[in-house]
Order: structure tokens, then sequence, then C-alpha cells
């Protein structure tokens, strides 16, 4: 059975007890004067003065099932609060022969960096070692991304670790204030 229609079938389940608990607490003082309450065909009480009003809804309609699914991290969660807020830095970086499209990158310490490698020609990664930050190795034409967290301050020196790329200038400088 598909994701989408178990969630479906949970989620008639769930309308149905609730239509069920809202019908079933009556206070002393109605129930006397009220009409008794009718069983439906579905095992729904539904009062004869009032009519409940089928929920007819197609299993495809309830909800999109990427609004009904929950992920949780398996990341701890840190209880302390840093003590200047961090801002989260995206840089698009170029690799070709020998070199990057920019040669220096700035954030703050505590900053979040994302770095997203394009690959114009050749084999290259991206590596930072003092993050323990690094890309896969990409072909001509791929794009690849590394997510860390700048946390200590310094100038810090990344480069391309395939064959001698490093040697042959293959390097900028992240510099983290």
């Amino acid at each position: 059975m598909k994701t989408s229609h178990i969630l479906a079938v949970i989620g008639f389940v769930f309308i149905g007890l609730i239509f069920f608990f809202s019908g079933s607490t009556d206070k002393s003082d109605e129930s006397q004067n009220a009409p008794a309450a009718v069983e439906s065909s579905e095992g729904i009480n539904t009062d004869s003065q009032a009519e409940t009003p089928a929920v007819t809804t197609p299993a495809d309609e309830v909800a999109p099932a990427a609004a009904l699914d929950t992920e949780v991290s398996q990341e701890p969660v840190s209880q302390t609060m840093p003590a200047a807020e961090s801002t989260s830095h995206i840089f698009t970086l170029d690799s070709f022969s020998y070199g990057y499209s920019e040669a220096e990158l700035r954030v703050k310490k505590g900053d979040t960096v994302t770095i997203i490698l394009t690959n114009s020609g050749g084999f290259h990664d991206w590596v930072v070692d003092e993050f323990a930050a690094a890309t896969e190795k990409i072909s001509t034409g791929d794009t690849t991304t590394v997510t860390f967290v700048a946390d200590e301050a310094g100038t810090f020196e990344y480069y391309c670790s395939v064959g001698n790329h490093r040697q042959q200038g293959m390097v900028g400088n992240l510099i983290v204030e």
C-alpha cells in the first residue's frame, strides 16, 4: 500500500474519532430534552436534529503527502545560545584548471558556510582542513555542495586536493573574523 494511501486512511480514522468524541460529550440537561442519538452505518453517532455531514473526500485530496511527512533531525541540539547570532552564507565557486572563481571568502566566527562548487574544466574538489570541510571530487559540468560551521577565527587556506593542483596554485583563503 502506498504511503499516501496509508496517510489518507489514518486521516479518515482521525476525523472519525474527532466526530465520535465531539458527539459523545453530552450534558445531563441537554440529554434529557434532546432526541436519542442514531448510530450510522459507519459506527459514528449522529444527532437526529443536526445532521453531521459525511466525509466523502477521496484519499488523494486529504492532504498532499509532503505536507504530512515529518523529518526528525538526528543531530544533537545545543543547550546554550551563542553570544552573537550566526548567519548563513552561501558561496558559489567555479573551479577550473588550477583556480577558483573566488580567491577570498569572508565570514564571521560561528557562521554557517555553504560552498556550492561548480566545475567548468577538469576534475576538482574544495577542501579546508581546519573545519574538516570537503566537497566531492567532480568532473566538468558537475556541481557539489558542502556545509560547515566556521567556529574558529583566522585565515584558512582552501584548496583542490586532486593531484598537484594545490601546488599549481589552486588555492584561496577563507577569512573568519
